[in-house]
Order: C-alpha cells, then sequence, then structure tokens
C-alpha cells in the first residue's frame, strides 16, 4: 500500500497520471471520451481504457492500452442481443424504463466488480477512474472508491432539483411557486410510484454489494456522487438550476474528429450548389426502421429545390429500402460531421445528443422528432433554447416535417439562436477544461 502510495505522489507531483476510463459500449458514450482521452495523452498522462472489445483497435490506435469486459456482459453477449430485440417492442416511457432498467442498472453488481478488480487488484496504480454517465456500474464508489472518480455527461443533465421536473418526463423548466409546486410534486410521484421499479431494483443492486439504497433518484447519483462532474454542453443549452451542485462543470461539447481518415462520398461538391441542404439521420442505434425519418424527409421534399443529405448510420447501402431516390437526395453510411455541418441549413434528428451537439455547435437549427430514452429531453432544451422544433413521436408525418423546416427556414429566430449557442460553445476549449481540471484536483488532493 505504501509503494502504491509513493508511486502515485510521484506522478502527481511529476503531472504524469494514470487514468481509467470506463464507458457503457456504444458509440454515444465512447466517442465523446476519445476527445478527452486523445487531450490527456496529449499532456503525458497514461490511458487505460475499460468497454466493449468493439472499440478496442480504436483505444489502441489512440495509444491508450484497452481492458475488456469481465464479469460485466459485452455488448455481442446472447442477453445483450436479447434485452435489444425486446426493447422494439415498447415505446415511449416504458421503452426508458426497460432499456434503464435491463441495459444499465441490471450491469451494475458486474461492472462495479471489474472495476473495483482494476483499482485494487489490477496491476496499475490509478490516480483517477473517470466514466460516462451511462457507466452505472461506478455508482458504488460514491461509498466506497479508493481514488478521485470524474464524471463526464453526454445526455442532458439528469440531477433533481427544485426547478425542473423529473427527468424523462420532457417538461420545460420552471422556478416559479406554482412551477416548483409542481416539480416537487412529479420529483415524489415519479421517484416513488412511476419508476418506483427502476428504483427499487437500483437499490437492490446497491444493497446486494452491501451498499445503503438511493434516497432520491439514482441516476441524480451520477452526477451528486462523484468528485467532479462535466457537463458536456454549455449553460445556453441546459436548464437554470438554483440548487446546482457546485462540482458540476459546464464545459463545452465533446465533438470528436471524426473525418479524420474518412474519404468523403463522391457527391461532396454538390453541397456548394447554394441550394437549401437539409440533412436526415437516425443515428447508428435507432437505425432499423428509415420509416421513422428518413423515407418520410425524401418523400416530403422529393420535388423541392433543395439537397436531402442522408446519413444511413452505418447501414450498408444495398439495405437501404428506397431504391430509386429522387434527383435531389445525396446518401450515405456514414458522413462526417465536423465537415458536414459547416454546409447544413436544417437538422432533422431523433434527437441523440451527440448529433445535437453537432449540430449546434455550427449553428445548425434542428428539427427533433423522438418518444424514445431520453430524447423527450433533448428535444425539450432544442424548443426551451429557441434552436428549432419537437415532435414527440417516433413517425412524424411527410407534412409535419416539411412544415418544420419551411418555418425554420423562413424564420431567422431559429437560425440565430442556434448561433447563439455555437458562439456560447466557441467560448469552451473543452478537453483542454477537463484535463486541467482534473490535474488541479488531483494535485490539490
Amino acid at each position: 500500500m505504501l509503494t502504491k502510495l509513493i508511486d502515485i505522489q510521484e506522478r502527481v507531483s511529476s503531472k504524469k497520471l494514470n487514468v481509467l476510463i470506463a464507458t457503457v459500449f456504444a458509440p454515444g458514450h465512447v466517442n465523446p471520451a476519445l476527445a478527452i482521452a486523445s487531450e490527456l495523452i496529449r499532456r503525458g498522462h497514461s490511458i487505460s481504457w475499460y468497454t466493449g472489445k468493439a472499440f478496442q483497435q480504436t483505444i489502441e490506435k489512440l495509444g491508450a492500452r484497452f481492458l475488456p469486459m469481465q464479469a460485466a456482459k459485452d455488448l455481442d453477449h446472447p442477453e445483450i442481443q436479447e434485452i435489444f430485440k425486446t426493447r422494439a417492442k415498447y415505446e415511449g416511457i416504458e421503452q426508458y424504463r426497460y432499456s434503464v432498467n435491463r441495459l444499465f442498472v441490471d450491469q451494475i453488481p458486474t461492472q462495479y466488480a471489474d472495476l473495483r478488480a482494476l483499482l485494487e487488484e489490477g496491476d496499475a496504480s490509478y490516480d483517477l477512474l473517470l466514466t460516462d454517465n451511462g457507466m452505472l456500474g461506478a455508482l458504488p464508489f460514491e461509498h466506497a472508491r479508493k481514488v478521485p472518480w470524474a464524471v463526464f455527461g453526454i445526455m442532458p443533465l439528469n440531477v433533481q432539483s427544485i426547478d425542473t421536473a423529473p427527468f424523462r418526463l420532457g417538461l420545460k423548466p420552471s422556478s416559479s411557486f406554482f412551477g416548483r409546486l409542481r416539480n416537487r410534486i412529479l420529483n415524489w410521484y415519479v421517484n416513488d410510484h412511476f419508476f418506483r421499479g427502476l428504483q427499487k431494483n437500483a437499490s437492490a443492486q446497491l444493497m446486494s454489494l452491501g451498499f445503503s439504497p438511493f434516497r432520491r433518484s439514482f441516476l441524480s447519483h451520477m452526477v451528486t456522487g462523484p468528485d467532479m462532474f462535466f457537463q458536456a454542453t454549455s449553460e445556453d443549452f441546459e436548464y437554470k438550476r438554483s440548487d446546482l451542485p457546485s462540482k458540476v462543470k459546464f464545459v463545452g461539447p465533446l465533438l470528436p474528429e471524426v473525418s479524420k481518415g474518412q474519404e468523403l462520398p463522391k457527391w461532396w461538391k454538390d453541397l456548394d450548389s447554394g441550394k437549401p441542404i437539409i440533412h436526415v439521420a437516425q443515428g447508428t442505434v435507432d437505425n432499423n426502421d428509415f420509416n421513422k425519418l428518413v423515407l418520410p424527409t425524401i418523400r416530403a421534399f422529393a420535388k423541392e429545390d433543395v439537397l436531402v443529405v442522408v446519413s444511413t448510420g452505418k447501414k450498408p447501402l444495398a439495405e437501404f429500402p428506397m431504391k430509386d431516390l429522387p434527383a435531389n437526395v445525396r446518401i450515405a453510411e456514414f458522413i462526417p460531421y465536423d465537415l458536414l455541418m459547416k454546409k447544413v441549413d436544417v437538422m432533422i434528428t431523433n434527437g441523440g445528443y451527440g448529433g445535437v451537439q453537432f449540430a449546434l455547435a455550427n449553428g445548425v437549427p434542428l428539427v427533433v422528432a423522438a418518444n424514445t430514452e431520453e430524447k423527450p429531453e433533448i428535444g425539450q432544451r432544442v424548443v426551451w433554447s429557441g434552436a428549432g422544433i419537437f415532435y414527440r413521436k417516433s413517425y412524424p408525418s411527410e407534412r409535419q416535417l416539411k412544415k418544420a423546416v419551411t418555418r425554420i427556414l423562413k424564420d431567422p429566430a431559429y437560425k440565430n439562436n442556434a448561433v447563439r449557442i455555437q458562439k456560447s460553445y466557441e467560448q469552451y476549449d473543452t478537453t483542454r477544461l477537463i484535463a486541467e481540471n482534473i490535474e488541479k484536483y488531483i494535485a490539490e488532493r
């Protein structure tokens, strides 16, 4: 133990840290951390990364040490695959409850076992555990951590507050007397009744490991529990809370450099035609049914003087259901957002946090249509910030999509608000802020 303490002290004094990153096995959780890891490595720190083996090559190419899941189930595990199949049977808030319960809460004991083994029994002395806010296996470290714990938020801020309604209801915030009364009643009802099963399961998982049950929303503990919490956006795109914990720091968007090494589509020069460009995508997870957003968008604008740019979310083009595409459609399996968003006028999306952040970082207004996972919270923030239009449904009509895009193109307020958020993002050097906060905290500790 004394040797480990001396080793840590020497690394801190020389500013060379040994960081363990742990992320959920999904692109939306891994990709934002790539930028953080890259900056830490650039500053001379050592990175080990615990996540799904699908990302091993990417992580090792970065210069980090890959650590596979052992007790925890990886994405290709039959049980996880069955969960993904079953969740498709649910819609709206029922799908949210099922997904959080099975994909996140049920994984707490095995993820914790892996992390504890790495931190306490592994062959490395870590100075910091850094996780995304979906790695619920880190929750027990609120009570039993041996090293500092930091979390980066890659979805809307989920912390219970007197100024906001419970997470996932997709309601606008309110700090008025009646608004706070609404929030208090809803927080009580949701935690003790509507999401009671989720709360009970999370507490049961924690108690099975020998820890006390949660006294409030267990997801709030991913914000209040760690030593540092980095919210990957600006205050212009997040609700104001008078009781926000001081440990929460807004650091700007985490936008990976996805264009590096990527070949651009042959039609790329068409984007300079001067026509309005509408981009539509359903992300890399919810892209099994193109009838949700992609096909209605193509049909809605088939005869309009615009270009519709489609990303299949890495789905093979051979599997795309529409074979005879209108002349104004440009399609690809993957399009690097750090280049594409500089040319887009309006983005139609199912509300993935990463894609929305890319759009706003380039001043692109949005049409969000979704009713799964945490997407209603993202859509409502788009409306609250004035940067777009939100439909609380997974299958908007062609008429609704056309009406929303037309309204955004005609009303400059949407573009102006998106640009306002873009300018707020430009004030942040995100990865440097995170790295410096980490270094300062550990040095002072």
